[in-house]
């Protein structure tokens, strides 16, 4: 399942035309499903209607076909529980998350971050700690 990359303009806006060509080609490929928001940087640094824009257009264009999913690196277990519901209520069909990115830290405050988002009433969930 690739992460796939987000398409800018010049005018630093979503190229959701470019954006689209690359998911096609995903699925031409055969894949079963991408991740949005891929994980060297983009889940932290894209703004919260941006990853809205992508996952509802992403979700229209695969037309369950394949899965659609959503990185989730928020600083703040509450942060990454208002991105999780946002995702849903956006149609993904799970999420990647990382607790804290950039930051190494102790199990105990890894399972801290972690069990809240656990124990969401959500569809489906993918869960990765790098």
């Amino acid at each position: 399942m690739p992460a796939v990359t987000t398409k800018f303009t010049n005018q630093d806006s979503l190229d959701m035309e470019m954006f689209s060509v690359n998911i096609k080609a995903q699925i031409d490929a055969g894949v079963h499903g991408i991740v949005l928001g891929e994980t060297l940087g983009e889940a932290s640094t894209l703004t919260d209607s941006e990853k809205r824009i992508l996952t509802t257009e992403t979700v229209k264009l695969v037309a369950d076909k394949i899965l659609v999913m959503i990185n989730i690196a928020e600083q703040t277990t509450k942060g990454a529980i208002e991105a999780a519901n946002k995702a849903e209520e956006d149609g993904e069909s799970g999420l990647m998350m990382l607790q804290k990115a950039g930051i190494i830290q102790e199990a105990i405050e890894i399972y801290r971050w972690f069990l809240p988002l656990l124990e969401l009433d959500i569809n489906t969930k993918l869960v990765q700690n790098i």
